[in-house]
């Protein structure tokens, strides 16, 4: 495996693609993003991508920076909590809750 070294100016292009796809990842239940109110992928996050395409750099996570938030017992978008516990019918490996 190779390490790859870049000049202070890219990694600075690279932070600033950071900052632009941070600042276009949340997204409205229309599928529009909040910032610029274009349709996803908008063309922040697009030119944020292609920056990191070009350095070969992947963007860093920063969990919670979509804005997805608790709704209730479920993260929005996410299937219930439940469907871990269910198994599928029949098949010996569903997990019992009851207490003896």
């Amino acid at each position: 495996m190779s390490t790859t070294y870049l000049a202070s100016t890219a990694l600075e292009e690279v932070e600033r693609a950071q900052a632009e796809l941070e600042r276009h990842l949340e997204v409205r239940p229309s599928g529009q993003c909040v910032t610029c109110g274009e349709v996803e992928p908008c063309s922040g996050r697009q030119k944020a991508a292609s920056t990191f395409t070009k350095y070969g750099r992947l963007p860093r996570r920063r969990p919670g920076a979509s804005g997805v938030r608790q709704v209730g017992r479920t993260v929005a978008g996410a299937a219930p909590a439940s469907w871990f516990m269910k198994g599928a019918a029949g098949d010996g490996d569903e997990v019992s809750t009851a207490q003896p």
